[in-house]
């Protein structure tokens, strides 16, 4: 369960890093 959190984690991360770059 703990890797599958960490993944949707690192995810997240990187959708919101992508937005922040678009932006």
């Amino acid at each position: 369960m703990r890797l599958i959190e960490d993944l949707l984690g690192s995810r997240a991360r990187v959708k919101i890093l992508k937005e922040l770059a678009a932006n």
